[in-house]
């Protein structure tokens, strides 16, 4: 499935930019004693009128969990899930431009 063009966004919505996030990997493998979380995000900025790609970051994390018993990781994977997301998120954002002034 592709992305939706920016000037349909602009017209249906009037949004001057509009954010693609893609998720790159989202994986939650559960092994022997070990179960780690790993979720990487890049998400671009384009201007509605021309798609013209004015910002872009990327963020990869992964949480380590151990246990001994399966279905103690796969509780410590569901916990550490959202967790994950939102430090993806976090760093994402921290390189965020501040303003209207997106390219200064």
């Amino acid at each position: 499935m592709g992305e939706i063009a920016p000037q349909i966004l602009k017209d249906l919505v009037g949004a001057d930019a509009v954010m693609y996030c893609t998720l790159i990997e989202s994986n939650k493998p559960i092994g022997i004693i070990y179960a780690p979380v790993t979720i990487y995000l890049s998400c671009k900025l384009r201007r509605s009128e021309s798609g013209e790609i004015i910002w872009n970051g990327q963020h990869k994390s992964t949480s380590r969990n151990f246990d001994f018993t399966r279905k103690g990781l796969e509780m410590k994977s569901c916990k550490a899930y959202e967790s994950v997301i939102e430090e993806v998120v976090n760093g994402i954002m921290e390189n965020f431009p501040y303003g209207p002034n997106l390219q200064g």
